[in-house]
């Protein structure tokens, strides 16, 4: 259960979920809609693939990716092997009841450190869950050197990973 909620100011909004007393316990929001938007205007301005180039505006440390689609069952995210999974769970029950977003939770020695709530109208993670599965655990190169988001139409644009 969530016991506070802390904004600390800064130029991207970083508000931290405290879980207890225990600061191991903590999972930050860190908001990513503007760096997003960016890559999807320029997707649909080039009615083509584009390269994501986000990785050297993240200002964390991070190894991997989780992308965590809507209505996720918890007992999903429970299988991960991190560390804070319950605590995940506690966390994404206040999101991912929402149809309208995706999740982006990003790891760092199989421990949860943030969480990203991207709304499905700036781009389709989607299609970074393969058939099949709930979730997509992508390592933070694949992540970073092979994200492309495609202009579908004027107004969806879906994320890959290329090759």
């Amino acid at each position: 259960m969530i016991k506070s909620l802390r904004v600390i100011p800064s130029s991207v909004l970083i508000a931290t979920l405290v879980f207890g007393c225990d600061s191991s316990k903590e999972i930050e929001l860190y908001e990513m809609k503007t760096i997003f938007r960016s890559s999807v205007e320029s997707s649909r301005l080039l009615r083509n693939k584009l390269k994501v180039e986000i990785c050297d505006t993240i200002p964390f440390s991070w190894d991997s990716v989780i992308v965590i689609p809507a209505f996720t069952p918890s007992e999903q995210i429970s299988k991960l092997e991190i560390i804070n999974s319950d605590d995940l769970n506690g966390v994404l029950t206040n999101f991912l009841s929402d149809e309208g977003n995706r999740i982006l939770a990003f790891i760092e020695d199989s421990r949860v450190i943030r969480i990203s709530v991207i709304p499905s109208k700036f781009v389709d993670l989607n299609t970074l869950v393969k058939p099949g599965n709930y979730i997509a655990i992508l390592p933070k190169e694949e992540f970073c050197e092979r994200l492309y988001f495609h202009n579908v139409n004027d107004t969806t644009v879906i994320a890959s990973v290329q090759p």
